[in-house]
């Protein structure tokens, strides 16, 4: 994990995707020791339960790292990726080889919760019912045989009686907080564009984008041209 930091430059990276902080123990310092939980397999929680936590900041520092809604992951992971891509993968294949883009959604499904932010009557297309969640709308890169993630949306649905919990407060339409709750009530398609535009202008080495039948539309293939996209889909 310390060698994968400084390959690509991750405190750095963090700075610009305005994770930082004016006193106290270092962001990157928080961030590696997240990251190390997922791979040893074991919660922060169950970390400080059994003593094994030997990190000197406590577990409020985490909480209040996690819960800072000015840090943008969006920007974080998509210009992480285009670093991973551009300098480890791209360079292993030939200039025939075709690098794409990919876009779908799936259901992320929170069956018990009540008072999630923007909560919604979501429809399953597996099972044909209505469930609550969200729609994960994903971005992710491929040259054939590796696939990298890029960035995320969760959306919500547009229409105000599907929703169970509305934002409880009104956010300045200037912060980040703000857009977030825009784009999960907009329309897929208008931030499929939105998440081209973001790899675009990370870098990311792409000439096609690749969806399926539910995006394929005549205004949805002329604004994926236009970015400089060509399209691999079913039409509908």
């Amino acid at each position: 994990i310390q060698f994968f930091f400084k390959k690509f430059a991750l405190s750095s990276l963090l700075s610009t995707s305005n994770a930082y902080k004016a006193r106290g123990f270092s962001v990157a310092l928080v961030f590696r020791y997240l990251l190390r939980v997922v791979f040893v397999n074991r919660s922060m929680y169950m970390s400080f339960k059994t003593g094994s936590h030997t990190e000197s900041f406590s577990k409020d520092v985490v909480y209040r790292f996690l819960n800072n809604a000015s840090i943008n992951w969006i920007k974080f992971t998509t210009t992480l990726a285009s670093k991973i891509s551009n300098q480890e993968i791209v360079p292993l294949t030939d200039e025939t080889r075709l690098n794409v883009l990919i876009i779908d959604d799936t259901l992320f499904e929170r069956p018990k919760s009540k008072k999630v932010e923007l909560l919604a009557r979501v429809f399953d297309h597996t099972s044909h019912t209505y469930k609550r969640g969200f729609r994960l709308l994903t971005l992710g890169w491929s040259d054939g045989n590796t696939f990298l993630p890029v960035s995320s949306r969760l959306m919500s649905s547009e229409k105000s009686s599907n929703v169970y919990q509305l934002p409880s407060k009104d956010y300045d339409r200037r912060t980040l907080a703000s857009k977030r709750r825009k784009q999960a009530r907009s329309k897929a398609t208008h931030v499929m564009i939105e998440l081209l535009n973001e790899a675009k202008e990370a870098g990311m080495q792409a000439k096609h984008l690749l969806f399926d039948t539910w995006f394929c539309s005549p205004s949805s293939l002329i604004s994926v041209k236009s970015i400089g996209y060509d399209v691999i889909a079913m039409a509908k």
